[in-house]
C-alpha cells in the first residue's frame, strides 16, 4: 500500500480503540497526543503547493501539498520542523519526509512531518 493512498475506515472514540488505515492499524498510542511508539512512514514527492501560517504563539508552520508516485498527499510541518527546513519548500522541488499519518473525523488523511530526509 502506497502511503499517499491511505484512507480512514474507522473512528477513534477512546484511547483503547484503533484507527484503521487501509492495510495499517494504528492504535491510539501511535498518535502524537498519546504516549508510546510511533509508526512513521517515509513519503517522497514533488511539492505542488505551500501554505505558511502563523500560529497563535506567533510561530510559522506550513501545509505542503506533494504529488507522490500514486497521487497527492498533504504534509503538515509544525513550527520546530518548519523552522529547521523552511528552505526546502520550493514548488517543483522533490522532498522526502518521515511522517506520521493522521486522520480527521471525516476520514481525511494528512501526514504530520517529523523530519525531512536528506
Amino acid at each position: 500500500m502506497t502511503p499517499s493512498r491511505l484512507q480512514f475506515t474507522g473512528e477513534l472514540h477512546t484511547a483503547a480503540e484503533h484507527i484503521h488505515v487501509e492495510g495499517i492499524t494504528m492504535s491510539a498510542k501511535n498518535r502524537r497526543d498519546s504516549v508510546g511508539s510511533y509508526d512513521y512512514l517515509t513519503l517522497e514527492g514533488v511539492i505542488t503547493a505551500v501554505r505558511v501560517l502563523k500560529t497563535k504563539a506567533g510561530k510559522l508552520m506550513a501545509f505542503v501539498k506533494v504529488n507522490c508516485q500514486d497521487g497527492p498527499a498533504e504534509l503538515v510541518f509544525f513550527p520546530a520542523v518548519y523552522l529547521a527546513n523552511s528552505e526546502a519548500f520550493l514548488i517543483g522541488s522533490r522532498i522526502k519526509v518521515k511522517a506520521l499519518p493522521d486522520c480527521d473525523e471525516k476520514g481525511k488523511v494528512t501526514y504530520l512531518v517529523d523530519a525531512v530526509v536528506v
